[in-house]
């Protein structure tokens, strides 16, 4: 007995699932990427490309803060933490996830006030 030989499948881009997009170069079906959790989607998918994944920015621990979460399709924004100027205090610390907030140092009014604490890079003067 013989048996009968197949005609090889054929592939076009109607052939794919929604979970697949159509390789141009192969002619087959193949399954899209799957972004993980230390990624995002920077490109979608199409009918014939894969979607693109990028791993998301860290936030330098200690200088800088996240002011953008990340998303499915975006990128973490990292910003430096303020610097305090002269004259100037940190009134309010940063954490990973918010700046440090400046506040103006007191000044002693002539002949009226006089000065008990000094003030330093995290307080005010008293």
């Amino acid at each position: 007995p013989t048996t009968p030989t197949r005609a090889p499948t054929t592939h076009n881009i109607n052939s794919c699932s929604s979970d697949q997009f159509f390789n141009t170069a192969t002619n087959l079906c193949q399954d899209l990427t799957y972004c993980g959790p230390d990624q995002y989607q920077a490109l979608p998918a199409t009918s014939t490309s894969d979607r693109v994944c990028m791993l998301l920015t860290l936030c330098t621990q200690g200088s800088q803060y996240e002011r953008v979460q990340p998303t499915a399709t975006s990128d973490r924004v990292c910003s430096s933490y303020t610097v305090c100027p002269g004259g100037q205090y940190q009134a309010i610390a940063p954490t990973a996830i918010s700046d440090r907030v400046c506040a103006a140092i007191l000044e002693c009014r002539n002949n009226t006030e006089y000065q008990l604490a000094a003030p330093t890079a995290t307080s005010n003067r008293v």
